[in-house]
Formats: C-alpha cells, sequence, structure tokens
C-alpha cells in the first residue's frame, strides 16, 4: 500500500516549510529507513533537509516479539517466547522488538548498544528531568537519538526524533494536532495494528501458509497528551491516534507508566 502526498499538501509545504527546522543528523538517517514507503516523516525529512535516505522495507519494519535480527526481516519464524499477542509454536513474519530496534540503530550509528531496559530504568539518573515536567517541555533538553525507556508494564524503548513543528507540520497543514506542535516525536517499534492491517494483505499474496501478521512495527508516535478524535481497539487494546494528511500519528500514552529515564545519545 504506497502512500502518496497530495498536490494541495505538497503546495502548503513549500509555503511552510521554511519554518520548519529539521536538520541531517546520523542517527534519524539510520531509523526512519525503517518506517514505510510514503511516510510523511521519512518524506518531510528528506524534502527539508535536502537528504535522500529511503524505505528498507515498503510497507515498513514489522514487530516480532524478541526479534533481534534485521536481516532476517520478512522471514517466516515460529515465535520462542510468549507476550500478549505473540505465541510460543504459532508462525509470525519476522521482525524487530522495540530494543532490537534500538539497538540496530545503534550499530549502524556505529556507537555501542545500549544496556537491558531494566538497567537503564533503574540504573540511569537522568529520569529526575522527566519527574513533574509536562512532556511539551522534554525538547528542550531531548536530542534527536536520545532514548526514553518506560515501564507501563513490560518496559519499552523509544527514541526522540524531534518535533511536528520541525518536520513542517503547522495549524494549516495539520490541524488535528495544531494544539501541539511542539511536542515530542518519537519512533519505536511496538503496537500499531495498521501494520496488521498492511501485512495481512502482504502474507496472503505471498501464499504464506499459517502464518499470523504482526501486530506492530516502526512507528512514529507523538507524546505528551492522553485523548485524540480517533481510536480504534485491536487485541483487546486501545489504539489512539490523530490523522496528519492521510496516515495516522498514534499517541503514545504515559498513563501507565510508572517509572521513565532519558538516555542522552551517543556521539559516533
Amino acid at each position: 500500500m504506497k502512500r502518496t502526498l497530495t498536490l494541495a499538501l505538497l503546495l502548503a509545504l513549500l509555503v511552510t516549510g521554511a519554518a520548519a527546522s529539521v536538520q541531517s543528523n546520523e542517527y534519524l538517517e539510520v531509523a526512519l529507513t525503517m518506517l514505510e514507503e510514503g511516510n510523511l516523516f521519512l518524506y518531510q525529512y528528506n524534502f527539508l533537509g535536502d537528504n535522500l535516505i529511503g524505505h528498507r522495507l515498503p510497507l515498513g519494519m514489522p514487530y516480532f516479539f524478541a526479534g533481534v535480527n534485521e536481516n532476517a526481516a520478512l522471514r517466516v519464524r515460529v515465535c520462542v517466547q510468549e507476550s500478549s499477542y505473540y505465541k510460543p509454536g504459532r508462525q509470525y513474519l519476522y521482525g524487530l522488538d522495540c530494543k532490537g530496534f534500538t539497538r540496530w540503530v545503534q550499530r549502524e550509528v556505529g556507537v555501542e548498544e545500549h544496556a537491558p531496559l531494566s538497567d537503564l530504568l533503574y540504573q540511569c539518573r537522568n529520569d529526575q528531568l522527566l519527574e513533574g515536567r509536562p512532556a511539551v517541555e522534554w525538547p528542550t533538553f531531548f536530542e534527536p537519538g536520545d532514548l526514553l525507556v518506560v515501564d507501563h508494564g513490560p518496559n519499552h524503548v523509544l527514541m526522540y526524533i524531534g518535533t511536528p513543528e520541525e518536520y513542517g507540520l503547522t495549524a494549516e497543514n495539520a490541524p488535528e494536532i495544531a494544539a501541539y506542535l511542539n511536542y515530542p516525536l518519537f519512533i519505536h517499534c511496538g503496537y500499531n495494528p495498521f501494520y496488521h492491517d498492511r501485512y495481512k494483505d502482504y502474507i496472503k499474496e505471498k501464499g504464506y501458509r499459517s502464518c499470523l501478521p504482526p501486530d506492530g512495527g516502526v512507528t512514529v508516535s507523538i507524546v505528551g497528551m492522553e485523548e485524540a478524535p480517533h481510536s480504534r481497539v485491536d487485541f483487546h487494546r486501545d489504539f489512539t491516534y490523530f490523522m496528519v494528511w492521510d496516515q495516522p500519528l498514534p499517541i503514545f500514552s504515559l498513563k501507565e507508566c510508572s517509572r521513565m529515564a532519558w538516555i542522552p545519545h551517543q556521539d559516533p
């Protein structure tokens, strides 16, 4: 499923793009390639920064519980560890999990891979910067490539990529997030039922039998609010999102997070 931008939106971007400030960055050069073809943040990174990075997989990198090998992506694999959706002995398309994705980015950038998430959560001393500080203030100290690690039942890790405004989004071309243009955006490999929709068709086209679609994949989410105009419930989980142009921009909820940690990026 290829997404394209309408002529009207392209013309709007030519007018508003000058106000954007997304800058070329080694972490973004790697991380954004795992988004699906036509993803607006991948497109805007190239459009505004005169960059030429592409997508690695047309439908994006799928999620696979305990997935760590990017070279095996899209192969049919049996799950050996269990989560709420992934069951041992059942077949799925292989992909990466959250830490598999962020560690892959770090390897590609040429820095040391981060520690286990539990160590980052309970040994990191930067978490006080997040306590009692609204997420809209995080971009004052977060930089692209920095990690946010959260405990919201399972542990999860996300990578900061900037704000909507830095990617050329405005109240005019993205009215649903007009009040949130300076909120933080994170790229991560996690729950996103739109991946299930896309890869369900892919599996059917390939003729794979007894193979289940992923329940998520590499996604850009916005952080700092708990409500949005759109929602769906899949696999007994709520998925809440804005529509920006023709694409969903999901919320990553902090409501259930019992602990968070900020991990500054390493310079290559």
